[in-house]
């Protein structure tokens, strides 16, 4: 099998696929599913894209009973996506009165936890 066979078979997958493609799903249904593979690739598979630290992120989540874990510290400053933060079992003596719409968020998921 010479290289130009193997272009052809190739081109021929490409438009059975596109074929399916046009015949199964809506643009938006394959936008909507492409855009869903993609973002679970990014959060999920590492190595994780990071967030930038100005410091809102412990105002947030101390106002809220929450904390960095020591552990996983390097890990938000050099680029991670940390998903798991403990949460303060006894008194919260960092607890500042920060008002944000993100508290209502992380309120919202302590009732699903």
């Amino acid at each position: 099998m010479g290289e130009k066979h193997v272009n052809q078979v190739i081109y021929a997958k490409w438009i059975a696929f596109v074929h399916f493609v046009k015949q199964w799903m809506s643009p938006a249904l394959f936008a909507t599913l492409g855009v869903l593979i993609i973002g679970i690739i990014v959060l999920f598979v590492p190595p994780y894209i990071g967030l930038a630290d100005n410091g809102d992120f412990f105002r947030v989540f101390s106002s809220n009973g929450m904390y960095v874990d020591q552990v996983q510290h390097t890990a938000t400053q050099f680029g991670y996506f940390v998903k798991d933060y403990p949460i303060y079992e006894y008194f919260n003596e960092q607890h500042t009165a920060f008002f944000s719409s993100q508290s209502l968020f992380i309120s919202v998921g302590f009732i699903f936890e």
